[in-house]
């Protein structure tokens, strides 16, 4: 069966197209909430997981898998995720559980703030 959209690892120059757009988004971000464009996280591509933000590490894990027709919604959304760590003081820490759901709900409004 052939897939619809096209996936990261199906272009030819997918990462860089995907740093590009990483790239425009922490610009926006960053005057945005008036965080230093060093201290966004960094990409990590790996293979076939879809996009998450590791919050210890402080990286952007992309996957090989991940369609490029989501990459706005889904850069937006885990930056959101980076900008209440970094806002709280809780990058490299944990999330908590008990604030799962407002993280999500920071993701959330993160995958809007593209568009």
């Amino acid at each position: 069966m052939r897939r619809k959209y096209s996936q990261v690892r199906d272009l030819k120059n997918g990462k860089e197209e995907v740093r590009g757009f990483y790239n425009s988004a922490v610009d926006y971000f960053s005057k945005e909430f008036n965080v230093p464009k060093k201290d966004f996280p960094k990409l990590r591509f790996v293979s076939g997981e879809h996009m998450a933000y590791d919050q210890v590490d402080n990286v952007i894990k992309v996957g090989d898998e991940e369609f490029i027709s989501n990459m706005g919604d889904s850069i937006g959304e885990e930056l959101g995720h980076y900008v209440r760590a970094k806002l709280r003081g809780r990058v490299g820490k944990e999330v908590e559980e008990k604030e799962a759901h407002s993280d999500e709900f920071y993701g959330f409004l993160g995958s809007k703030a593209l568009y």
